[in-house]
């Protein structure tokens, strides 16, 4: 089994007891987060409703989750800076370490925002670690000179003195709400 279907059984398996105990006992399971804003549960009220159509509400909420992905611009320029250092020195076997993970862990999280249904920047941004991670993960396989690790650390400096001194891109118009 992959570790990113065993964390995300993991992830959820909490949740799934804590209403199967909630139910055995009797009491109703309530969350604000779906009751109010719908999350998870708007493609089934778009399914079910005739009034609504599931694929201009998938649409609809793809562009605005789109909007969403700008604060996520420089560990993904980051992770593509750190992919080319990676080729030049890998050979053909070793050229992607860890890659069905880290495709599928993507795959999963932009999928798992996507359908949440509530769409906001800091949420997003929940993407940065993975992307910073495994441009890290690229980055320790290589013997760098001494230029390009100085080049990382300015890199790594000027983002976090960008986010001190100013917010972070936005193309959205919810920020962190």
């Amino acid at each position: 089994m992959q570790p990113v279907v065993l964390n995300s059984l993991v992830f959820i398996l909490p949740l799934l007891c804590w209403i199967l105990t909630l139910k055995i006992v009797g009491v109703d399971f309530y969350s604000h987060e779906t009751a109010f804003f719908r999350e998870f549960i708007w493609v089934a009220d778009a399914i079910n409703d005739p009034n609504r159509n599931l694929f201009y509400e998938l649409s609809a909420n793809f562009s605005v989750y789109i909007k969403t992905t700008g604060i996520v611009i420089f560990p993904i320029a980051f992770l593509i800076i750190s992919y080319f250092i990676s080729q030049k020195n890998n050979n053909a076997n070793d050229k992607f370490p860890h890659r069905e993970t880290f495709i599928l862990t993507t795959i999963l999280l932009f999928l798992f925002f996507f359908f949440l249904g509530y769409y906001t920047d800091r949420l997003t941004y929940s993407l940065c670690p993975l992307f910073i991670t495994y441009s890290a993960i690229l980055l320790n396989r290589q013997k760098l000179s001494n230029l390009k690790k100085t080049s990382i650390i300015i890199i790594i400096l000027s983002w976090h003195l960008f986010i001190l001194l100013n917010e972070m891109p936005h193309f959205s118009d919810r920020f962190y709400y």
